[in-house]
């Protein structure tokens, strides 16, 4: 996987950054790309040598540059997190953009910055990994699209770049899975939290949103679901998550989950005959065991 940025992600003229709201909407979404990274396993960004180089010393000059105040605050983050979140491809200007076509939907501050992009892009055409592009501001209806095609006569070939635009655009591409229900983890209590928490947002279409009451994931759970292929364990998250955005009252009518107490623990339904136990303890909700359909009797004991 790999993450590109439309190149007004970046750069932004003069008249465009005296605009204070203008200004404030271009910082915060280029920083909340860079949570993306830190936070929710986003893959880096991929910027070419000249892309690098023009974010720092374009012409003209980048306002976090030419303007002394917006260089002592933001120079030292904004270097910190290219550090971190950003992988530089050397060596692409041997390349050309050929006849690459990506539609007239981004927007560029100039020839050199349409030309770097989509000798990029170019490049790219080369993988087959998941290509993400993360839109600036500017471009509100290539975002809508949900998609970006690009082609090239010399590979013959179409490509199409999912558009991630925010952070919860992001996390419903997120692999919950792989980084928050690892098998091989000493940790996968605290992980499958993270997970949860995660995917209480995703699934609720709010950042905001958090599960209604505490609560955690007990080693007998873990124990129960060592082995698990992936479709189960995702069939798990999604009944958690639900059963976290929902009073018991409103879990006990809920056809799906059909929330009940059974040998003094409640017991929700996953699939089929599986289910997930838990019990109230210390003001908490504590997920004790799973019971797979072949297991079913086992928890009625």
């Amino acid at each position: 996987m790999r993450t590109i940025c439309s190149p007004s992600t970046l750069k932004i003229n003069v008249n465009e950054w005296e605009d204070k709201e203008i200004q404030t909407d271009f910082i915060e979404h280029l920083f909340a790309l860079f949570e993306c990274i830190s936070d929710y396993h986003m893959p880096k960004v991929v910027l070419t040598d000249e892309m690098y180089s023009s974010f720092w010393c374009g012409e003209p000059l980048p306002p976090w540059i030419s303007n002394k105040d917006f260089k002592n605050s933001m120079v030292p983050v904004l270097y910190r997190n290219f550090m971190k979140y950003i992988d530089r491809i050397d060596n692409l200007l041997t390349q050309t953009e050929c006849s690459i076509d990506v539609g007239d939907e981004l927007h560029y501050n100039s020839y050199e910055d349409e030309r770097y992009f989509l000798i990029l892009l170019h490049h790219l055409l080369l993988s087959d990994e998941q290509i993400y592009l993360y839109p600036s501001i500017f471009e509100k209806n290539i975002e809508m699209k949900g998609v970006c095609s690009y082609f090239c006569d010399c590979h013959k070939r179409e490509s199409v770049a999912k558009i991630i635009s925010n952070k919860l655009r992001w996390i419903k591409e997120l692999d919950i899975i792989k980084y928050y229900w690892p098998e091989d983890s000493d940790d996968i209590c605290r992980l499958l939290k993270i997970g949860l928490t995660i995917c209480i947002k995703r699934d609720s279409d709010d950042l905001d949103k958090e599960a209604l009451m505490n609560f955690d994931i007990h080693p007998s759970f873990i124990k129960d679901t060592a082995g698990l292929l992936d479709e189960d364990k995702k069939r798990i998250i999604k009944t958690l998550s639900k059963r976290l955005r929902l009073t018991l009252f409103e879990a006990m009518s809920d056809k799906g989950l059909h929330d009940e107490l059974v040998n003094g623990e409640r017991r929700i339904r996953v699939s089929g005959a599986s289910r997930i136990h838990y019990r109230f303890e210390n003001g908490k909700m504590l997920f004790t065991h799973y019971y797979s359909g072949s297991r079913h009797d086992v928890g009625l004991r």
